[in-house]
């Protein structure tokens, strides 16, 4: 039989309990019993989120990026739905349409904090339309040298959107000068008594 719960202390965030067991003889113990209530984390608000179409109507999304924004140093998970039934397995790379989640803070003794809902937003790609071609004279040394900026309201469609130019398909050699750039078509035969018509390719990315 329980004979006396009498607690010391304050709660939260603990407080001490005493208690008394009696059994059918009259014989009793007593022993304190320490009870600890932790403060459960809040999710601050963040987001939201933009990506850009990969073509699909879904886009990536790095959501571990707002972790320390949410959580401000604690641990965070993220969820699909508002019942934290559905578990994001890879958040920094979540492919998904336009929709909602939900960050929850996972603090201390295993206290979680309230679901705070992101906004994740799917962009159009940016505007991108033909242009050139771009015309020059080959100069002796067999480069030509072309404003490529001179045709950028042609690319970005008139959006006034960034144009960043290369010089390859991939993207991966920028082209610093693209006001003054000189192609190398390189030395044809017969130059410079044959005036060749020559061709050449860069490549305009642009950015929203």
């Amino acid at each position: 039989t329980v004979l006396n719960t009498t607690a010391t202390g304050f709660s939260p965030p603990s407080a001490t309990y005493t208690l008394t067991v009696q059994d059918v003889n009259g014989c009793s113990a007593e022993d304190d019993v320490i009870v600890t209530v932790n403060d459960a984390p809040i999710a601050n608000p963040a987001g939201p989120l933009e990506a850009c179409d990969d073509g699909s109507g879904t886009a990536t999304f790095d959501l571990t990026s707002l972790d320390d924004q949410i959580g401000g140093g604690d641990p965070v998970e993220w969820y699909e739905d508002m019942t934290l039934s559905l578990l994001i397995a890879n958040p920094s790379a979540y492919v998904s349409g336009s929709t909602t989640v939900y960050a929850v803070v996972i603090g201390p003794g295993g206290c979680n904090s309230q679901p705070v809902a992101i906004t994740l937003t799917v962009s159009a790609g940016a505007m991108i339309c033909p242009a050139g071609p771009l015309q020059a004279c080959l100069m002796i040394n067999g480069q030509g040298e072309f404003d490529l900026t001179s045709i950028d309201n042609q690319v970005n469609c008139g959006t006034g959107a960034t144009v960043n130019w290369y010089e390859d398909a991939a993207g991966t050699i920028p082209i610093n000068n693209p006001s003054s750039f000189q192609y190398n078509f390189g030395m044809p035969p017969g130059f410079p008594l044959i005036l060749p018509s020559l061709d050449g390719t860069v490549y305009a990315q642009v950015d929203d």
